[in-house]
């Protein structure tokens, strides 16, 4: 019987890690169908005008993070098992998976969480709602109104600002939570939601029929939603 040890390096039989291979496609796999669902929990969140779940949103972000983690090692392996001729030169093509599965699902056309937004406003306000609301408060400035000049003391006038959310239409049927930050601006009143471990957006709302809002300098980009209500996302 000849030993192992006799026989030529070259002629010796592949081990063919299989469960490997299963496990690093099966895992980037999971990261696309995470990152859809990740996709589609946002517009959800924008049709609840960003009242969803937030536990639910760090529970897709932390699977996401989990299983890149497991697929660094994975992929290192693999390409060491390449390098040593223990996997065939072909199977290269499979460790680019993670990152076509990370990237590959953003070119998917899936409703956005502005479009969220855009279709509740839409659905239980009109722009008439807006604007005569807008004209009122700036007419009259209720006292906890926070002036963009003076951000010092809008905690405390927390309560006062509820009660006028609920008792001012349009904003009585679409109920604005977690606590906006309101500021008066000219004829435009901004509403903004967000920190910085949260969604950063708002609504900036004209006083003036067919007059486009001031849209704030530090957004980074705005939508329509009426032509005297515009959507825009802070991204820093």
């Amino acid at each position: 019987m000849i030993s192992s040890a006799a026989i030529p390096e070259n002629t010796k039989p592949r081990s063919r890690w299989i469960w490997g291979w299963f496990c690093y496609v099966f895992l980037s796999a999971g990261i696309a169908g995470l990152v859809i669902v990740g996709r589609l929990s946002s517009y959800f969140d924008g049709l609840a005008l960003g009242q969803s779940d937030t536990l639910f949103s760090m529970a897709i972000t932390g699977m996401l993070v989990l299983s890149l983690l497991l697929l660094l090692p994975l992929g290192l392996f693999a390409l060491y098992r390449i390098i040593r001729g223990r996997d065939h030169w072909l199977k290269l093509a499979i460790l680019p998976f993670p990152l076509l599965a990370l990237v590959g699902p953003r070119y998917i056309p899936l409703p956005t969480f502005n479009q969220g937004v855009i279709e509740t406003l839409r659905a239980k306000t009109t722009a008439a709602d807006f604007v005569k609301a807008v004209k009122t408060t700036a007419a009259a400035p209720p006292k906890w109104l926070v002036v963009r000049k003076d951000l010092t003391t809008e905690q405390d006038h927390w309560p006062e600002q509820q009660k006028w959310l609920a008792a001012t239409a349009p904003f009585d049927r679409i109920s604005l939570q977690p606590q906006p930050k309101i500021y008066l601006e000219s004829q435009t009143l901004l509403i903004e939601w967000g920190g910085p471990l949260s969604r950063r957006w708002g609504l900036a709302l004209s006083a003036k029929t067919g007059v486009k809002p001031e849209i704030p300098s530090h957004a980074a980009h705005s939508e329509e939603i009426y032509p005297e209500v515009w959507l825009f996302n802070i991204y820093l």
